[in-house]
């Protein structure tokens, strides 16, 4: 038995005004071979004209970018840029790292920052999630030392494990305190800014402990566990930026 529903489906990769139709059967009791054969059919009926929309994108990023030096500027791009950029280009899915990857290939283009375009930052690209990319965009704006903080619920030589995020700052308000502590260490692995135990200077690290949301969080802690006299513990961190990373902002953003 199935289920048949049309489907009016954007394009995923954010062509604009593009929809896809299609008819989706929810099929049950499939065999592993049949119900294998079906996703692949999906994805080969979808995926190449996807794979266009993103490349017409990024096409017109490079294009806008270009427009904006001179003539006498604009150069052929090094295929160990342009190859495999526009591979991983074709099948992302978020705006904002496509818009990192046109910027990118422009760089390469542009006689006057063509030196800063280091090859691993096409795959340090790869490696980011939309979350990755805002939370890079947000430290480059800030543009100071960021500090940061490892905040635990102790009590008894003991503390509870997920009360808090690994780290938590409050510069970083607006954003989701959760996704930003995950994109903290994916970016710090990328090696795109330093990360650090220790101290910003002339930074108050104890009025961390009275941000509304670690507040929030050591009562609802409190609540639950009657029984133990909790206190907050803070390990104070550091994020600043390297070179690596601002001239892959300064090309990106």
């Amino acid at each position: 038995m199935s289920d048949s529903t049309n489907i009016d489906q954007k394009a995923g990769f954010g062509a604009q005004g593009n929809t896809f139709i299609g008819e989706q059967h929810n099929h049950s009791g499939l065999t592993p071979a049949d119900a294998t054969q079906m996703a692949f059919t999906i994805f080969k009926e979808y995926f190449p004209q996807l794979r266009q929309d993103a490349l017409k994108e990024v096409h017109t990023i490079v294009e806008n970018e270009l427009k904006k030096i001179p003539a006498s500027d604009i150069q052929t791009p090094s295929a160990k840029i342009a190859v495999p950029l526009l591979q991983n280009a074709s099948i992302t899915e978020e705006k904002i790292l496509r818009e990192m990857y046109g910027k990118l290939l422009a760089g390469d283009m542009n006689k006057q920052t063509k030196s800063s375009v280091h090859p691993a930052y096409i795959e340090i690209i790869n490696q980011m999630s939309s979350d990755d990319a805002e939370l890079f965009r947000r430290i480059v704006k800030i543009e100071n030392s960021i500090p940061l903080a490892n905040i635990q619920f102790v009590f008894d030589n003991k503390y509870l494990i997920n009360a808090m995020p690994h780290y938590f700052s409050p510069l970083f308000a607006g954003l989701d305190p959760w996704k930003v502590s995950i994109c903290v260490e994916n970016l710090s692995r990328l090696n795109i800014f330093h990360f650090f135990e220790g101290r910003v200077n002339n930074y108050d690290y104890e009025k961390i402990k009275q941000d509304p949301f670690v507040i929030k969080k050591f009562e609802f802690a409190q609540k639950n566990n009657p029984s133990r006299k909790l206190s907050i513990k803070l390990s104070p961190y550091v994020i600043q930026m390297n070179e690596f990373g601002r001239e892959l902002s300064k090309l990106c953003f």
